[in-house]
């Protein structure tokens, strides 16, 4: 008798593709750490309809396939860097910047201004974390802070007391860790699937991230989906001069530790939390080729939930007035110093509002939510990394 395949002792690994095709010189593979797969290869079946004496339908024939399925993973730090990067179809950039003596701070509104109009041009957005260094009074200086508006001329800054100064020497602001926002660069992965203990190996080719799915549930891990279309899948032997990396040693982030936010507010009254966020991609295919041909892009959009207790009217007045709403989510492991990705959703919508009173318990509120790019103030759907 053989031995039977155990999920225990299956890896999955990934490599970046070079023109469409894998690396042909020591490619280097690295490990996704996953807690289940259903990487697969999804076909159609040719059936005829020809009548015959037999009165029995004629062998059938494999048409067109491509490869579908999802990883679903617990989040850690640093782990899922290239697969994010992939899905918001964007590079990891080290944010914005400004170095300038001619700075100066308000405290009326809490604001660091600049007369040149620079901030929105270097990169800064609503909801940026940011660093202060160089100011003379220790009071604007700090990391952290949030950047609650920002225009042109002016941040509105919240985590820090601002005192009015003046400046004659450069003040550095900048964004804190390294961020994604959405682009339009598709690269495209070989993923193989290996079962160490039966000794086979399978390539998965041509493979986009197709979405992106965070799920933050009540006292668990934050959990990332990552959903993949490709364009064929083969048997498959790794080169000798393959590099194949150790994976992250990172621990999972919890729902403990992090935060919610709305419109700059902080949430501590959430139960649970999702957003799906997708490339909306689709498979094409052509005459006298099975595997896909290629796969189209999409419009990138994101749909969620969010279910709450009521202590108040503040998150149903929202819905019911239908007032557009940021929301900034966080997760962040306990490792010192402590490392986050952070999520931002601008636009956000309740469309929907579930609210049973089934019984003398507490009423939780179930929203059904979808948010997008905000034409008016230039933001765009966001995830940062980085340390606290």
């Amino acid at each position: 008798m053989g031995e039977a395949a155990s999920g225990s002792q299956t890896r999955f690994y990934y490599s970046l593709e070079k023109d469409g095709a894998l690396e042909p010189v020591a490619p280097v593979f690295k490990p996704i750490r996953f807690n289940t797969a259903t990487l697969n290869r999804d076909g159609t079946q040719i059936d005829s309809n020809e009548i015959n004496p037999s009165r029995q339908r004629p062998p059938s024939r494999r048409g067109t396939y491509s490869v579908v399925g999802e990883m679903l993973s617990e989040l850690t730090a640093g782990s899922f860097d290239d697969l994010m990067a992939a899905a918001l179809q964007s590079e990891w950039s080290g944010g914005a910047v400004i170095n300038a003596s001619m700075l100066n701070f308000l405290s009326a509104d809490n604001s660091i201004n600049d007369p040149f109009g620079r901030f929105v041009s270097s990169g800064f957005i609503d909801t940026d974390t940011i660093s202060i260094q160089g100011a003379s009074d220790p009071a604007n200086n700090g990391t952290g802070l949030t950047a609650t508006t920002v225009t042109a001329n002016k941040i509105i800054v919240s985590g820090a007391t601002f005192v009015d100064e003046d400046l004659g020497q450069p003040v550095i602001v900048a964004t804190s860790g390294d961020e994604l926002i959405v682009g339009s660069y598709v690269p495209t992965f070989t993923i193989i699937e290996v079962h160490n203990d039966i000794g086979v190996q399978n390539a998965y080719s041509g493979c986009r991230v197709n979405e992106i799915g965070l799920a933050a549930p009540l006292n668990e891990a934050a959990k990332l989906t990552f959903g993949y279309i490709g364009e064929k899948v083969e048997e498959f032997i790794a080169p000798g001069d393959a590099v194949f990396q150790d994976a992250t040693g990172t621990p999972m982030m919890v729902t403990t530790s992090g935060y919610l936010e709305e419109a700059g507010a902080v949430i501590d009254y959430a139960t649970d939390y999702t957003a799906t966020m997708s490339n909306n991609m689709e498979a094409l295919y052509a005459l006298f080729s099975r595997s896909a041909y290629s796969v189209s892009n999409g419009v990138f959009t994101v749909e969620g939930s969010m279910s709450a207790y009521m202590p108040d009217d503040a998150l149903i007045n929202n819905f019911i007035n239908e007032v557009e709403v940021d929301h900034v989510i966080q997760l962040q492991d306990n490792e010192a110093p402590v490392n986050f990705i952070r999520f931002t959703f601008p636009t956000v919508n309740y469309t929907q509002l579930d609210k049973p009173v089934d019984g003398q318990g507490a009423i939780i509120q179930n929203y059904t939510l979808s948010a997008g790019y905000d034409e008016t103030a230039g933001t765009t759907v966001k995830i940062e990394r980085g340390t606290v």
